[in-house]
């Protein structure tokens, strides 16, 4: 299994910054999404400027400890990347084999760590660089959203 961590600090309170990406339902926030819609604890989104749906479960949430964790269940669309190597990868593979879970932590009253953490199964981690840099380039989005 491949695993990685994008962790940053934003300069907000942890409740401030876990009311923006609380809502299972509405990830915005991350950027890049067209639609989404909420069918009881999955999500269906599609993306902006490509034709490629996923479809993420919610498989935990814990508004306590400002978590939740999902996974992608499936992929439908324009699947198929070119690695940069001469081989392509279909995304519809990746399906099951991918989870992430996002955690906001408090450091002190006015700022908050927040953990995005991705696990990729063994086998089906061919876009791992890639997909980690993307969790962390959300989370720079999700800083400049939120810091005055």
């Amino acid at each position: 299994m491949a695993s990685s961590t994008a962790v940053i600090t934003i300069e907000r309170p942890a409740g401030d910054v876990w009311a923006v990406i609380r809502d299972y339902g509405d990830p915005a926030w991350r950027g890049g999404i067209a639609t989404c819609v909420l069918e009881g604890a999955v999500r269906t989104v599609t993306t902006q400027g490509r034709d490629l749906v996923l479809e993420e479960t919610e498989l935990h949430h814990d508004e306590a400890v400002r978590t939740f964790t999902y996974a992608v269940t499936a992929v439908r669309g324009d699947t198929l990347v070119e690695l940069g190597d001469g081989r392509t990868l279909d995304l519809e593979t990746m399906a099951g084999h991918h989870r992430a879970t996002l955690t906001v932590v408090p450091i002190d009253d006015g700022r908050a760590r927040v953990v995005y953490d991705l696990e990729l199964d063994e086998g089906f981690d061919e876009t791992f660089e890639s997909t980690s840099g993307q969790y962390r380039a959300v989370l720079g989005r999700l800083k400049r959203q939120l810091e005055p």
